[in-house]
């Protein structure tokens, strides 16, 4: 029996991309043979430690938040010595840690050492210096580069994250990225071994109907889908887009997140009748909106 626990919490991520991946990884895994389900909820909605059931029979140990709203080593710390309490290894069970967060690399550390057995598995959601950075690859490599001397707190601060990312990278058994472009700069700039490394495509499952000939509104459809922050570029796809609206009078731009509206609002002010901000909207009706799309962003 391989008993898998997957860690969450209810930041503000949760509620789009690795909310999602949770959800749908949950789903892929409950009902198979062999595999017993449980998850352990970070910053959950709980006034103190407790462990509940779900409807579909999965065990949810649920961590109440700080009110510093910091899950840092001390927290991490108290977690463990929760989970060491009520997770006991069978002699016919095997025992994954299924992690999303970096910021939980102590927790992580202290089950393996708790479970020495256990099986320490970390998706790669996002990279620390991609948000400082914008996602420039060419600094990065400036930055990490042999013999560079950091020149402010900042460029520490940054190598500090980075040596942090790494030293969970290497603790893990087996690390998911979820594209081609994390799987090279995890294997350039961190040594991330390429046997341990899997590429899994992020993906919605097979409960979406797609029609290509419906439209809606009398016109194809780009959907972009994430939080409204300057990191997801959404700047330059309102840019890119005012290049082809003209030729193509057909195409139209929905946005479906939320965040800060008013710098876009005013980027597509030339553009009335072809951008739509939906706001944040549930996963169903995304879904469904992703059966009427052209293009997905």
């Amino acid at each position: 029996m391989m008993h898998i626990f997957i860690f969450n919490n209810a930041s503000r991520a949760a509620n789009y991309g690795i909310g999602t991946y949770v959800r749908l990884l949950s789903d892929g895994l409950l009902g198979r043979s062999g595999v017993k389900v449980s998850f352990v909820d970070m910053f959950s909605d709980v006034k103190e430690y407790s462990i509940a059931d779900d409807e579909r029979g999965c065990r949810h140990y649920q961590v109440p938040a700080l009110f510093s709203g910091m899950e840092n080593e001390p927290y991490c710390r108290n977690v463990f010595y929760f989970l060491a309490r009520h997770i006991k290894a069978e002699d016919d069970e095997r025992l994954v840690f299924h992690f999303n967060y970096f910021q939980h690399k102590p927790l992580a550390s202290l089950l393996k050492g708790q479970y020495f057995d256990c099986r320490i598995v970390f998706t790669v959601h996002y990279l620390g210096w991609c948000f400082e950075l914008k996602g420039n690859k060419t600094r990065f490599r400036e930055l990490i580069a042999e013999g560079y001397q950091p020149k402010d707190d900042k460029e520490r601060g940054l190598l500090a994250g980075v040596e942090n990312e790494k030293e969970f990278l290497h603790l893990a058994d087996e690390v998911i990225v979820l594209s081609k472009d994390t799987q090279q700069i995890l294997a350039e700039g961190y040594g991330v071994s390429s046997d341990k490394m899997h590429l899994v495509y992020n993906g919605l499952g097979d409960g979406l109907c797609f029609d290509k000939d419906k439209n809606v509104g009398n016109g194809r459809i780009i959907l972009f889908v994430g939080r409204l922050d300057e990191i997801k570029g959404l700047n330059y796809l309102i840019h890119a887009f005012r290049h082809i609206a003209d030729k193509y009078a057909d195409i139209r731009l929905v946005v479906a997140g939320d965040g800060d509206f008013q710098l876009y609002l005013s980027q597509c002010r030339d553009l009335q009748g072809r951008v739509f901000f939906f706001g944040y909207v549930s996963l169903c009706v995304v879904a469904d909106v992703y059966g009427y799309e052209y293009i997905g962003v």
